[in-house]
């Protein structure tokens, strides 16, 4: 075990060397030439083989672009246990020219981020993330949020769900007792708030949190009676409502009255920090084949109060819950991978509000040669990451997993 921890120990040391270095590992021309397919709209700006053969793929666990051309990343791949022990998960971090492909080195996933919690699927308030917009590498450190060489020490005791700089924090969870409640703590202008949880009315689903530049949290709220609501959490006052005609239409008449349908709501802010964009999400085993989601996608004007439905009441077969093969842009367009038919060829389609569900990017990958694990609007761009599974039949290259960065152009 001393041994394990002390090889992982190893592996991100050497990750955090050469900061702001040439690195010399960019993909080679033929570095997903066996599965990837050029000229059907995506371009490969980057790419890697796994350090081993035969140990499964690659998780990609947060994703961002800048305007300046550089895509930051940290994603994982899997590492032999020792003696037959499970396998681990080693953290990569790259910071990437979207033009070149070429990489630049950047300091090392801290040691004590744990590999189960790096490799996992996280929800709700985080302890590390990339700063949205920024190549900053921030996380929970005891009473602070810590980052990368220059980043300015955050005093903020809570884990964060959303950071925007070393000014702004914010960690949200909603529950239900009798009624839902929303409890926020945020960190903005140097001063902490007090963790009060505040009632959002007995018809809440879900709900999500967003600072704005200036400090002021507002409270995104889907409520069951077909309406959305933007709270300023601060002072409880109601700034605009909008209806929202996703949830009464697709219950049945039998179901009971206080029936709470599954939904989520997540929300992002623009670059500018002008707007906040976001999509609500209603799952129920009643819809169709009963494996689907109904969504509509928002965007929220922060200084004239202005509040517009974009996707309405889009059905889409891809499971209950959110994935990483999916995401919406800064207009309100959202983008997914549907079902892969059978012998049919993997598709990213593109959800319009007035165009429809239309195929967006398709048969970039050969049949049966690998799958996307991520797709990722940032600054007006997507992005889609594919993979494919090592197989360790093979002890050279072809035994092991590849991770590949495309862009839509």
């Amino acid at each position: 075990m001393l041994k394990s921890v002390l090889q992982l120990s190893i592996i991100f040391f050497l990750l955090s060397l050469g900061a702001c270095k040439k690195e010399n590992n960019n993909p080679t021309t033929t570095l997903g030439s066996d599965f990837f397919v050029e000229g059907k709209g995506l371009r490969k700006v980057w790419g890697m083989l796994s350090p081993t053969v035969g140990i499964g793929g690659f998780g990609l666990t947060q994703f961002t672009y800048t305007p300046d051309g550089f895509i930051h990343t940290v994603f994982t791949s899997g590492k032999p246990g020792i003696n037959g022990a499970p396998a681990e998960y080693v953290g990569h971090r790259k910071k990437i020219n979207l033009s070149s492909g070429d990489t630049l080195a950047t300091t090392g996933i801290p040691s004590f981020i744990s590999r189960e919690y790096l490799g996992a699927s996280q929800s709700g308030c985080l302890g590390y993330g990339l700063v949205p917009y920024t190549d900053k590498f921030v996380y929970q450190k005891g009473a602070a949020i810590e980052g990368d060489p220059n980043w300015q020490s955050l005093p903020f005791a809570s884990t964060f769900a959303k950071i925007y700089d070393t000014r702004q924090a914010v960690c949200y969870s909603t529950y239900v007792s009798i009624d839902p409640y929303i409890n926020v703590a945020y960190f903005t202008n140097n001063t902490t708030s007090p963790n009060t949880p505040k009632a959002i009315g007995k018809q809440t689903l879900c709900a999500s949190v967003e600072l704005t530049p200036n400090g002021d949290p507002l409270a995104f709220v889907a409520q069951k009676t077909d309406s959305l609501q933007v709270y300023n959490f601060k002072t409880n006052t109601l700034l605009a409502s909008i209806s929202l005609p996703l949830f009464l239409q697709y219950i049945p008449a039998n179901y009971p009255s206080n029936h709470r349908p599954t939904a989520n709501l997540i929300t992002k802010r623009s670059q500018d920090g002008t707007k906040v964009i976001g999509i609500v999400y209603h799952a129920a085993n009643y819809l169709k084949n009963g494996n689907a989601r109904v969504l509509s996608t928002f965007v929220y004007d922060i200084a004239t109060n202005t509040f517009k439905i974009k996707v309405q009441n889009a059905f889409i077969e891809t499971g209950f819950y959110v994935t990483t093969t999916e995401d919406f842009d800064d207009e309100g367009n959202f983008y997914y991978m549907p079902p892969l038919a059978t012998g049919g060829k993997l598709t990213i389609n593109k959800i319009t509000p007035t165009g429809g569900d239309v195929a967006y990017k398709t048969d970039f990958i050969k049949n049966g040669g690998g799958t996307v694990i991520a797709v990722k609007s940032a600054v007006n761009k997507v992005f889609v990451v594919c993979s494919t599974v090592g197989n360790n039949i093979y002890t050279d290259d072809r035994g092991k997993s590849t991770i590949l960065i495309t862009v839509a152009e």
